[in-house]
């Protein structure tokens, strides 16, 4: 349908490391779609009990720098 209006995608962010987190929740924003940031799995849990969401982005940490 041309034209036509999409709904946007629901996302939500799972990242502690509050600069990624800002530069996800942009660079998604700006391609349009509708962003829920949060800093841990505690916050994405509420989250999910009240709306679902089309995508999750997580951010895992494997091992440790050194």
């Amino acid at each position: 349908m041309v034209g036509a209006r999409v709904p946007a995608r629901r996302v939500l962010v799972v990242e502690d490391d509050r600069q990624v987190s800002l530069g996800l929740e942009e660079g998604l924003s700006v391609e349009g779609y509708q962003v829920t940031a949060v800093r841990s799995t505690e916050e994405a849990r509420s989250v999910l009990s009240k709306r679902a969401v089309d995508v999750m982005v997580l951010g895992l940490l494997f091992g440790s720098e050194e």
